[in-house]
């Protein structure tokens, strides 16, 4: 596949309202891009990912879990976003990692091309922990993948594999 020339970034906040289920133009339509991904967002976890959200100041509150999303846009880009969040005592904490950049499928392959990244860190009982900082160790990845009973299942090239749901 040759390397796709398409604008990118994607702000996190707007991933964050994705993976809650805060409906968007963006995933009102599932059609598919070119012959491969279907256009939409796919998420796999486990815990309590609900979370508020706040549509006047457009923040979603902290999940309870772990959890994956991948959102794949009409004109070639993508969101993945990885967090995991635990509460105990009182005290929550964890991290939201999110990358985003362009993508190229067809029938059975898909490869992303990272163009950026960011990093949040939050521990409600130990505040001076908290960050916010870019990743900078971005890869291409390659995976094969799947459709089956409304599910998408990506293996990557090293044999890690996922199997995500759509977001509703």
């Amino acid at each position: 596949m040759s390397r796709m020339n398409s604008s990118s970034g994607r702000k996190l906040l707007f991933s964050l309202a994705l993976l809650f289920g805060v409906s968007t133009a963006a995933q009102a339509a599932a059609p598919s891009w070119g012959a491969g991904v279907k256009v939409s967002a796919w998420f796999a976890g486990s815990g309590g990912l609900s979370a508020p959200y706040d549509s006047v100041t457009g923040r979603v509150g902290i999940p309870n879990g772990a959890g994956l999303l991948y959102q794949f846009a009409s004109n070639g880009t993508y969101v993945k976003m990885f967090q995991s969040y635990h509460s105990n005592y009182g005290c929550t904490n964890g991290f939201t990692a999110t990358e985003w950049g362009t993508f190229e499928s067809d029938e059975s392959t898909l490869v992303t091309y990272p163009s950026g990244g960011e990093m949040k860190v939050v521990d409600t009982c130990a505040p001076s922990l908290n960050s916010f900082k870019p990743l900078t160790d971005l890869q291409v990845e390659q995976f094969s993948y799947a459709f089956s009973d409304s599910a998408l299942t990506m293996k990557r090239s090293d044999g890690m594999t996922v199997t995500l749901r759509p977001v509703s």
